[in-house]
This record gives C-alpha cells, structure tokens and sequence, in this order.
C-alpha cells in the first residue's frame, strides 16, 4: 500500500479496507485489479444472502459494520459509449452523481438483471452501497477527466452534509499512470498491488490445486496432497532450468495461476517463457470452448451446417486477426455490429460465401461467446473484447510473426504498419516486444526481420516524448 504521506508499508486488503473508505487501487496488467473488485463483490453479495450461515463480510474481510451493504460492481471501459448514448439523446449535460447510477442502471439492464433501473440504486444509497469501479486506465483520455468529475461528485454526494463516506465505499482500479498527477482522485487513500512473494506464491498455488482437487478436475499423473503439488511447482520456478523466465512470470497472479495449471495438467514444456506459456494456454482453452475438440482427435468448430472450421484456422483466421483488431481499438467499445461484420469478413478470407460468413459469425457470437467461456468474452453494453488484454497482446503479436513467416509480410510493410502503432502505448507495452523476441527466437529470415525492425524503432523520430520509450523498446 502506499499512503497518502508517501511511505510505503505492507498491508493486507482487509486490513486497509478497515481504515479507509475511499481506495484507488493500482497494478499492471494480470496483477489482480479485477479479481480484487470480484472478489469483494462476491463476499458482499454473499453477506445479503438471508440463507448463508457465514456471513464472508464479517468473517473473511472482518468488517462487521458493512454488513448488508449492495455491490455495485461496474467496468468503467464502458462508460464512454454509454456517455456518447446520453449525449446522442440530448441528456443533461455536465458532470451529475446521476450520470453513474444511470450507468450502472444500464450496465445491468444489458446484463439483463431484473428490476434493475436508476431508481434502485438510488433507494439503496439510504442503507449503504460499495461502489467498485474497474479499469480507469481502459477510458479514453477524452472521457476519463470527465469521469473523474464524475466519481468525485458521486463522493460528494455521498458523503453529504455530514462530509463522511461512511457507510459507503467507493474503490477504483486502474494502472498507475492513469491516476498520476493531475488525473488523481482528490481524497483517495492510493495503494499498489505489490509483486507475489515466493509465500504468496505458495498459498495461492496450494488453493488453486485444492479447489482443483475438491471440484473434481481430471486426475493427473501428479501425485501428492495440495501443499506437496504447489511446493513441487514452485521448486520448479525457482531453482529449475528455467528459473530466470519463471520467477519473473510468477509474480504476476495471472500468470502464476496459467502456469501453475499447466503444470498440474502435465505439460511442464509451456513453462519456458511468455510466448511459450501463452500458446499452450490458448490451445487449452480453445479445447474447452469446442466441446467437440480433443487433442487426440481434433474435430472442427461446427458454427452452421456450412461453415466449419478447424483448430488451425479458428486460430490463424479468426483469433490472432481480432487481437490486432481489438488491440487496435483499445479504448473503445467493440459493438455487436462491428464485431460481427469483422468475423464475416474473416470468414468470408477463409473461403466462404457472403451468407454463410454472415450466419457463422452470428452463430458464433449467439453459441460460443455469450453462452461459453472462451478467449473472446461478451461484457454487456453491446461490447466484445478478450479475457485478458494479455492474451489479445499475444495473438495481436503471433498474427504478424505469422504473416511474417508465411511471406505474407516483408521487413518494410511491417514497419509500415508498426511505426505508426509506436505512438499507443498499449501496443508498446507488451504485443511489439512479444514480437520482436518472436521473431528474433525463430532465426533466419526472420531474425533479420526482427533486426530491421528494431532499426526502425530506433530511428523513429520522437513522438509525444516517447523517445525513451522507443529506444527502450527497441533494446
């Protein structure tokens, strides 16, 4: 955590939470904002539950006077469509308290909850509400001043005439830069997740493999008890063969838990670096999201009796092409409409006609994305995007390797298409140096590739004060 007066201590979440009410909580990406947020909104939504024994807001956060507080969890990525929708109506102008219990109001009404209008959450701010608010750092520069204003004068209403939050919480996540300088939010205790120690390492491994074990995951030819397992992988991260990739990987919770089930599934060969472990994971989880597919007989994706596709081409034709369109499109929201003209447009690549594609894109948006857990996810909103940005970065990334690798694409025309990307930092901060390591790892032609474009960067003239970065990356 990190304390308005600007000493640094270590905390616990719920030791925090006890004596602040106003949090802005930051971390890089995979480091558990939103696992933070859902969390919280599990155990309160629990503590409302008239049947449950264990109250967890009591018991697990240990905070007895929030008990019976409304979660109001919101990702905060789509609040700039939602704002263009009020501003399209001619609606109040300004930043208003309103504008994010209309928010909310609409998040849920697209979620489809039931009896869920403005009028709700403004009954409910009489008894108390936990406002948890996800990703400010995913609202466009536009937007997110305004959304500040916005967040601020929630609190002030909040807190009214008596100046104190209480009962309310207000927590915001986000990445540091977002909430730096001018674009802090004024009265916010700020605190930082920090990296997983090798102890917070082994306690979340031992849960993930007891949870596995308890839920009836298909046994593996790994034997032990739960503590054993997780002491058995973390030796493995910290003093094998590879341990200098590792235990930098394993300081993100993201990514210690994706390897930390690969491991337990038997397929210790991902645990090599960033690439190699995204890869293995995203072969994982396409075999979950086609029921059909099984790695000892792959069997194609079924979206029409016209249309289907195998593994290869569900990857190369259709995932890695929506992590750059995606990626692309950052802080945006990605509507139904052009979601779906995109993936006909893929489709139609891969050697079908105009309808079919048109059919197999809404099938796979009506079957596979709003019904099944996959790598492309539905957030309500009209919006689409990735589980994880990690994992669009990583296959934004392998769709250029690829069109490299399969002459598609010559030294030059990817620096034309990557050049102007230098200037977005979500590009830069982890798809161009995944690529370049791509490349550089494959040898041959394409290392050459990987050398031209690192010429490139660093010649590339300076651009918003971005020349460190640049040049960095380029490193």
């Amino acid at each position: 955590a990190l304390p308005s007066e600007g000493v640094e201590r270590r905390v616990t979440i719920e030791a925090l939470l006890r004596t602040q009410r106003a949090l802005t909580v930051t971390g890089g990406p995979g480091s558990g904002k939103t696992t933070l947020l859902g969390h919280l909104a599990v155990c309160y939504a629990l503590s409302l539950h008239p049947d449950k024994r264990e109250d967890p807001v009591r018991h697990v956060l240990e905070l007895p006077d929030d008990t019976g507080l409304l979660p109001v969890f919101l990702p905060l990525r789509q609040y700039r469509a939602f704002l263009k929708g009020k501003r399209t109506k001619a609606e109040a102008e300004g930043p208003e308290a309103s504008d994010l219990l209309a928010f909310a109001a609409h998040y849920y009404a697209e979620k489809k909850v039931p009896g869920i209008n403005r009028e709700f959450f403004e009954a409910h701010l009489d008894t108390g509400c936990v406002f948890l608010l996800d990703g400010m750092d995913e609202v466009s520069p536009d937007v997110r001043e305004t959304l500040r204003h916005e967040i601020l004068a929630l609190r002030r209403r909040l807190e009214g005439d008596r100046e104190l939050l209480a009962p309310h919480r207000i927590i915001v996540t986000a990445r540091p830069a977002a909430v730096a300088g001018l674009g802090a939010l004024d009265r916010f205790h700020q605190a930082a997740i920090l990296e997983f120690t090798p102890d917070d390492q082994q306690r979340l491994v031992a849960a993930l493999y007891a949870h596995m074990s308890f839920s009836g995951e298909p046994p593996t030819a790994q034997e032990g008890d739960p503590v054993s397992l997780a002491k058995r992988f973390l030796h493995l991260v910290h003093k094998g063969s590879h341990t200098a990739h590792l235990r930098n990987l394993a300081a993100t919770p993201m990514l210690l838990t994706i390897m930390a089930v690969l491991h337990h599934e038997e397929q210790e060969e991902a645990l090599t670096d960033l690439p190699r472990l995204f890869k293995v994971a995203t072969e994982r989880i396409l075999r979950k999201w086609n029921l059909d597919d099984r790695e000892i007989a792959p069997r194609p994706l079924r979206l029409t009796d016209a249309v289907h596709l195998n593994r290869d081409q569900v990857l190369n034709g259709l995932l890695r092409p929506l992590g750059v369109f995606f990626l692309d499109r950052h802080q945006e929201s990605v509507t139904q409409q052009s979601f779906l003209a995109k993936v006909s447009d893929l489709i139609r690549v891969l050697g079908y006609a105009e309808q079919d594609a048109r059919d197999a894109a809404m099938a796979l948006v009506d079957q596979f994305i709003e019904e099944r857990a996959g790598l492309i996810v539905w957030r309500g909103l009209n919006d689409y995007g990735f589980l994880h940005n990690q994992f669009r970065d990583y296959l934004a990334a392998t769709d250029f390797q690829q069109r490299v690798e399969g002459g598609c694409l010559s030294t030059d025309s990817l620096i034309c298409e990557l050049l102007p990307r230098l200037a977005r930092e979500h590009w830069t901060h982890l798809a161009i140096p995944m690529l370049i390591r791509l490349l550089d790892d494959s040898g041959g032609r394409q290392r050459e590739v990987a050398s031209g474009l690192v010429a490139a960067i660093l010649a590339h003239p300076d651009t918003d004060g971005r020349r460190g970065e640049n040049l960095l990356l380029g490193a």
